[in-house]
């Protein structure tokens, strides 16, 4: 018995693949509660139009009157509007920062994925 080649310790883990493991976590859940959210709009039996009031009657409505938002309502959907662009605009700031700090510096990651895209 002769050894023609020394063993050499492996330098990555081979399983579990984390990343993939993290993506199908990830996947998964988005399906979980995109199902869940499916569900529950499905067993909801509230009326919100004059369509679902004609269907739960089985009569016509001679007149509709619709719904009259105020100014205040306005301004207020306004400015949820606006705060939730500036969550979505900070989260994104804040992921392209982590990125660069935490994973590889954006200067070498671009042209990488550029190359990998065909671009």
């Amino acid at each position: 018995l002769q050894v023609l080649e020394q063993p050499v310790t492996p330098q990555e883990p081979i399983k579990p693949n984390r990343k993939n493991l993290v993506a199908l976590g990830f996947t998964v859940s988005a399906a979980i509660s995109g199902g869940l959210v499916t569900a529950l709009e499905l067993l909801d039996k509230s009326v919100r139009s004059s369509n679902d009031l004609v269907n739960k009657l089985n009569k016509r409505a001679l007149v509709v009157i619709p719904y009259i938002h105020t100014r205040n309502e306005r301004r207020q959907r306004f400015l949820l509007r606006l705060l939730m662009f500036l969550i979505v605009i900070t989260i994104g700031v804040v992921a392209v920062l982590g990125v660069h700090y935490f994973y590889m510096p954006l200067d070498i990651l671009i042209p990488k994925v550029m190359r990998r895209l065909n671009f």
